[in-house]
């Protein structure tokens, strides 16, 4: 075990240092809770199937028996909770040798390094959305893919061809998005309802939901896009640039669903024999997707 010594610290004593990390950690506003459904949980894992509806109903001629059908079974995925911590042990002489120092920026660290982790985790599946295989759709298939299996046998998308943002492929995606079917093949009255992008395309998105006139045109048209009313989601914790997301109303059972099994705590204690003090903070979740139908991916152009 590490342990910090006196040697590391001659500034300060610090007596809130637990206080230090709990509130460090709430530094980081917590952007996900826009993008999916948040649930708790109360076991080791928890999982997720769905059926489709029916068929489309069909003509039955006069004296003819009509048509039965059955609903189909879906996939089921699993979500298992990982927990996740990190430590620190600080020497009780290193603690009385220090008033309001380094030992408090250490303890705000332990905080940030869980808030971290916490953020990048639930970034994950957005992260490897076009390339990954940890963060795979109840079809064993990528988040984002373009030949989804549906339960009917058939195939749908929702992956767009490569392109940067801009009014021409936003389009393209809303109408692609709004254009998908069911698992039976029927219409879903669906609308995008956040556009999700980096840092790098903040300013084009804000430029494409709320200018008045066309973009990026002296021509006086009318920007069609700010009748959809997107919501423009700028998320720091994702890994590149270029990717950007539309994505739907959010399900309690569809779609990207967060689960926390334990919410982030800190603890204290000390060790008798040393008089070190110890500290510690942990979370236990897991964020999965067993129906991607209400998230449409663009990786960007390369």
């Amino acid at each position: 075990m590490t342990t910090e010594t006196r040697s590391n610290f001659t500034q300060n004593y610090v007596p809130g240092l637990f206080a230090c990390a709990t509130e460090s950690f709430k530094r980081y506003p917590e952007v996900w809770r826009s993008l999916m459904s948040v649930r708790t949980s109360k076991q080791q894992y928890e999982e997720s199937t769905y059926k489709s509806g029916f068929r489309t109903a069909v003509s039955k001629p006069e004296g003819t028996s009509i048509t039965f059908d059955a609903r189909l079974q879906g996939y089921t995925k699993r979500w298992t909770h990982e927990t996740k911590g990190l430590g620190a042990r600080i020497s009780e002489e290193a603690i009385d040798d220090d008033l309001y120092g380094d030992m408090a920026d250490s303890m705000k660290e332990l905080g940030v390094s869980l808030a971290e982790k916490k953020h990048t985790d639930v970034a994950a599946p957005f992260n490897d959305a076009f390339t990954g295989s940890l963060h795979t759709a109840g079809d064993a298939l990528r988040l984002c893919y373009t030949a989804h299996l549906r339960l009917d046998g058939s195939t749908y998308s929702n992956q767009g061809t490569a392109a940067d943002l801009s009014f021409s492929s936003l389009w393209t995606a809303i109408k692609a998005y709004e254009a998908l079917r069911d698992q039976r093949g029927k219409h879903i009255d669906r609308r995008p309802r956040i556009l999700l992008v980096s840092p790098y395309n903040e300013d084009k998105a804000e430029e494409l939901m709320k200018s008045e006139k066309y973009p990026y045109s002296a021509e006086n048209r009318v920007n069609s896009l700010r009748l959809r009313k997107l919501e423009v989601v700028v998320w720091h914790f994702l890994s590149s640039d270029k990717p950007w997301f539309i994505l739907g109303e959010k399900d309690p059972s569809f779609g990207l669903i967060h689960f926390i099994r334990k919410a982030t705590t800190f603890a204290k204690d000390s060790d008798f024999f040393t008089g070190d003090a110890l500290f510690k903070g942990v979370f236990r979740d897991s964020t999965q997707c067993n129906l991607p139908m209400e998230i449409y991916g663009n990786a960007g152009s390369s």
